[in-house]
């Protein structure tokens, strides 16, 4: 009975990362659509969400969906994009600075 337990929560987890993943996906690309309807003709640098950054935000998104539940979760996944979208811009004004 042990073992079809272990093999049952094996199972769920393994969905959990695939599910994980692909609302990682779902967050880049609602920052990335958003970004450039703002850029558009506006002679805009494309900005990169990295590996690192994305995964930092789905792990704050996770956390914050797992604590306020369903009646806050429009508004984080919101907020996870947003605060996206902030980074992303920044790290484009920071190359530009550099250069």
């Amino acid at each position: 009975m042990r073992e079809k337990h272990l093999g049952h929560a094996v199972s769920l987890a393994t969905i959990l990362l695939s599910t994980r993943e692909q609302f990682a996906r779902a967050l880049r690309d609602a920052a990335m659509a958003s970004i450039r309807a703002r850029s558009r003709g506006a002679g805009f640098d494309q900005p990169m969400i990295s590996r690192y950054f994305l995964e930092s935000h789905v792990d704050d998104a996770l956390y914050l969906i797992g604590r306020d539940g369903l009646d806050a979760l429009e508004s984080n996944v919101r907020f996870a994009v947003d605060e996206m979208i902030r980074e992303a811009l920044e790290n484009v004004r920071m190359r530009r600075t550099d250069n």
